[in-house]
């Protein structure tokens, strides 16, 4: 869940900066909140790894625009 989650937060960070960062984060949720039912029923190995994938890639989306908006309203 590690790598995908490196490799999405790359693009993340480019996209959160040319759209909407709560949108983002909204989307990002909801995939992942999809993802994580989807590994509770998973009936095979391979998919339990889908799914996994699945949420790392979701995380890394989630993470960048959530420092960003952090950082908006707590400047330092």
């Amino acid at each position: 869940m590690l790598a995908p989650l490196i490799i999405s937060s790359l693009f993340a960070g480019l996209v959160s900066d040319k759209v909407n960062r709560n949108l983002l984060m909204c989307g990002a949720i909801i995939i992942w909140s999809g993802a994580i039912v989807a590994t509770a029923f998973a009936k095979t190995l391979i998919a339990v790894i889908l799914w996994s994938l699945i949420l790392g890639f979701t995380l890394g989306f989630f993470v960048p625009p959530a420092i960003s908006l952090i950082l908006d309203y707590f400047p330092v």
